[in-house]
């Protein structure tokens, strides 16, 4: 055999065995024909959803159509001893190409890690306690509860986004200090 037949047959073995590894780790890649070539996409039942802060595995996932909240944290190896129960519901229906943030109960920048952050729940709290969370003035506290009074009560943090002068900068300052559910 000469070299060049070895080359081609290794080269052959090798991407056979490629694709039957890529459909083990990403089984819901399917083939999509196009006029002009041929591409891999995302099956149309799975979505990819991000989540940050105090889980073990941060990071992107693939998931299927459906999916909630419990499911991401499951798939990223559950939550931190530092993540704030009060900050998120589980039963929350994730959406396509979001990211999702689960809250510390503790400073992150705090040395030692034990100096529990002052919250305000952001679905009941009144403008003048909004108005004590950095980044929140008078105008944007009175955004806050016209969107409660409009929309009902928040569902996710990243909701906090839709309201009228809240965008990415103002929700990084915020995020840590706001929660959903009161303590029981």
């Amino acid at each position: 055999m000469t070299l060049t037949l070895k080359i081609i047959i290794g080269v052959f073995v090798f991407t056979i065995i490629g694709l039957v590894t890529m459909q083990f780790i990403a089984p819901n890649l399917t083939p999509v024909n196009n006029a002009n070539n041929t591409t891999l996409s995302l099956a149309k039942d799975t979505i990819k959803v991000s989540i940050e802060g105090e889980v073990e595995a941060e990071g992107s996932y693939l998931l299927e159509e459906g999916s909630n909240l419990d499911d991401l944290i499951e798939v990223a190896n559950g939550l931190t001893d530092n993540a704030d129960t009060l900050c998120f519901f589980t039963d929350l229906v994730l959406e396509n190409n979001q990211t999702y943030y689960i809250a510390p109960i503790y400073d992150i920048d705090d040395v030692c890690g034990n100096t529990k952050l002052i919250k305000c729940n952001i679905n009941n709290c009144e403008k003048d306690d909004l108005k004590n969370i950095d980044g929140i003035g008078d105008s944007i506290a009175q955004n806050i509860i016209q969107y409660r009074a409009e929309n009902g009560s928040f569902y996710s943090l990243e909701e906090v986004m839709d309201v009228n002068g809240i965008g990415n900068a103002t929700f990084s300052k915020l995020k840590n200090y706001i929660r959903l559910k009161d303590v029981n």
